[in-house]
């Protein structure tokens, strides 16, 4: 088959035959994964299945884990160290990173190993990444719908710090579904709603390894168009960005590249943009597949789940759908 060609569903599993809005998922080891996902009563749940090489799918789910009990948004999961993960989440609205262990087999802790709060206020939507070490930086829209960056420290064996290292409020009048990914040494970009307008924005920002967040922005550019929803931000190559949104009049579905210099600078406008769903598209994710080839899921029209890939050169051209 050739590259970027999508063939017919191969399996499937129910992982939550009552409710099942999954936030996050991981490669744990070999053929096994783990999803996190909000659950029947809006709990936290995280499960583990396996995938073969073929696409074949346990018949059954390994093990779960819920996380949290009362209230869960948003979860999303990273790999800390090992058999240790933690995932961020809204406690509507308190945002909340937690530990536990997976196995290379699949079987959860059976508790929670470490809780810390990191936004006492309004958290919607957070995103974590490994910073450095310990240190991992989290993205989320605050109060006020400002966008704030937090840094925590997440040992090996999933204690967490008892307080946040560092914070900066990287965007004080709208900072919507913010998006982060390192773009080289202690320089991220984070793609966000903003401006106070739902333009695209994009936000460049210095951590150092030790979690320390630099006072300011290190750069701000204002794209052209009004969104809906600010999808991820993926890096390319060197220099090169992706990033996903949905157009606020339109409802359409884009994706679109610009450069960031290894000093944080943007460039003042798209390299090229790309729209992979004229009717709707939401919520998008982006994944490289390789050569060039990037898988977009969202949803279409009529709340439809949809696949499809597109190609992106080195230099930030975009081809058609495949």
């Amino acid at each position: 088959m050739p590259i970027g060609d999508i063939g017919a569903v191969i399996d499937t599993l129910i992982f939550d035959g009552v409710r099942g809005r999954p936030g996050g998922l991981v490669r744990v080891a070999n053929d096994v994964y783990a999803v996190v996902y909000t659950g029947p009563t809006s709990d936290g749940l995280v499960a583990t299945f396996t995938i073969d090489a073929a696409g074949g799918i346990g018949a059954a789910v390994i093990d779960t884990l819920t996380f949290e009990p009362v209230n869960c948004l948003d979860p999303a999961i990273i790999q800390v160290s090992g058999e240790t993960y933690a995932v961020v989440w809204s406690k509507d609205p308190i945002g909340t990173v937690a530990t536990f262990t997976i196995d290379s087999a699949g079987n959860i802790g059976a508790a929670v190993i470490d809780t810390l709060q990191f936004e006492a206020s309004i958290c919607i939507g957070p995103k974590i990444i490994l910073v450095s070490g310990t240190f991992y930086a989290i993205v989320y829209e605050g109060p006020g719908t400002d966008g704030f960056v937090v840094t925590v420290d997440i040992a090996a064996d999933g204690l967490i710090a008892a307080a946040v290292t560092d914070t900066l409020e990287f965007e004080t009048t709208q900072g919507e579904a913010p998006h982060i990914v390192n773009v080289t040494g202690t320089m991220y970009a984070i793609a966000c709603m903003g401006g106070g307008s739902s333009r695209l924005k994009v936000i460049t920002v210095d951590i150092q390894n030790n979690g320390n967040i630099a006072a300011a922005a290190t750069a701000t550019v204002t794209f052209t168009p009004t969104l809906v929803n600010c999808g991820p931000i993926v890096k390319v190559v060197n220099g090169v960005f992706l990033v996903a949104y949905t157009e606020a009049t339109t409802l359409k579905g884009s994706i679109a590249s610009f450069t960031v210099s290894d000093a944080g600078a943007i460039g003042a406008s798209f390299l090229d943009s790309l729209e992979f769903d004229g009717v709707q598209g939401r919520d998008a994710e982006i994944v490289a597949v390789a050569g060039g080839v990037y898988a977009i899921a969202y949803e279409g029209v009529d709340a439809a789940g949809f696949l499809k890939t597109a190609r992106v050169a080195s230099t930030g051209a975009s081809g058609a759908v495949i």
